[in-house]
């Protein structure tokens, strides 16, 4: 198959990639602590606490998440 001919005549279905690669903070990590932070924040309960280990990817999430709604952060780093 020639996908130079697909793409020049733009047929086919529309794929949209998902660049998760592109988050400073990780992959999937950001995704939980979003999910994690939206349920503290509904609870009241502060501050979130996180421990880090290996590359850092879920303390910066997680800290990135809570500076984005406001909330304490404390984060172990090891």
């Amino acid at each position: 198959m020639d996908f130079g001919i697909i793409t020049t005549k733009r047929e086919g279905p529309l794929i949209y990639l998902k660049r998760e690669e592109l988050n400073h903070t990780g992959a999937h990590k950001i995704n939980n602590s979003i999910a994690q932070a939206l349920l503290a924040k509904r609870l009241g309960k502060q501050p979130i606490i996180s421990e880090s280990t290996g590359a850092g990817q879920h303390g910066v999430a997680t800290a990135s998440v809570c500076a984005w709604f406001g909330l304490q952060n404390a984060t172990s780093w090891r």
